[in-house]
């Protein structure tokens, strides 16, 4: 009997066991190992933005984490975005997120891609679902944005607006691989990854007089993100010219960057 006994008492204890096993893990309030942006908060619910560095213009890889009654909140769907307000007018930017829901920790990875700077006229809306209470909420956190000399808009009659990133901050003499992100925006529609543009590359270093050899142009990865390699052959001021075709006439756009 008193085997019988502890065998039910192991039995019970393995099935409670394998219950709380595949229940969703509770979100924690820990804060990512990252800055703090921005926070706002509208009603029961807020969220935090976190960054590894201030926003500039270019890519800007975002951690956001929501709570609700001031303790981490898992059960919403949410999107990231961002928009400016020039005199006025309001334009979105370019903006990526793999999921709308946060991962076990509470927290959701995104981007933003601003293509200008600005002190004021930023604004990054998220906006939420609360799949308990079925409620919809938008929080809107006003952001500055400083200047990075990595972006160039360039508006087409036949495509649309165009947003070009050269995603890199760091240059040294000799090969150098980087990324450049290409978006598109037709009338009414969001920015969208552009993943047919026909790109060229040169560098030239125009206080010298001269460009450089053995440049590979740019090749479609995935998404908006296009892969380049540029040789820099000595250190100094070099402009990086893209050209490209927008199905009326060649384009040409230009990126400043410093060899130390």
């Amino acid at each position: 009997m008193k085997s019988f006994m502890i065998t039910c008492a192991l039995i019970v204890a393995l099935v409670a066991t394998s219950c709380t096993s595949t229940t969703d893990p509770t979100p924690t309030d820990t804060a990512p190992n990252q800055q703090l942006i921005v926070e706002g908060t509208t009603g029961d619910y807020s969220v935090k933005l976190y960054a590894d560095k201030p926003l500039t213009t270019g890519y800007n890889e975002l951690t956001a984490q929501v709570q609700k009654k001031g303790a981490a909140f898992r059960n919403v769907s949410m999107i990231v975005r961002c928009e400016v307000d020039t005199y006025g007018l309001v334009f979105d930017a370019p903006f990526e997120q793999a999921i709308d829901v946060p991962d076990e920790t509470g927290t959701l990875k995104c981007a933003l891609i601003f293509h200008m700077s600005s002190d004021v006229g930023w604004t990054v809306v998220v906006s939420l679902h609360d799949n308990e209470s079925s409620a919809d909420v938008e929080i809107r956190l006003p952001v500055k944005v400083a200047e990075a000399n990595n972006t160039q808009t360039v508006p087409s009659v036949k495509m649309g607006d165009m947003v070009f990133v050269l995603n890199k901050s760091t240059w040294s003499v000799g090969m150098n691989e980087c990324d450049l992100l290409v978006y598109v925006q037709k009338s009414g529609e969001d920015f969208k990854p552009m993943p047919d543009a026909q790109l060229t590359v040169n560098p030239t270093m125009p206080s010298m007089g001269h460009g450089s050899n053995g440049n590979v142009d740019p090749v479609h990865v995935t998404g908006a993100n296009y892969r380049t390699t540029v040789n820099l052959i000595m250190s100094g001021e070099w402009n990086i010219e893209f050209s490209f075709s927008d199905g009326i006439a060649r384009r040409f756009i230009h990126f400043p960057i410093m060899v130390p």
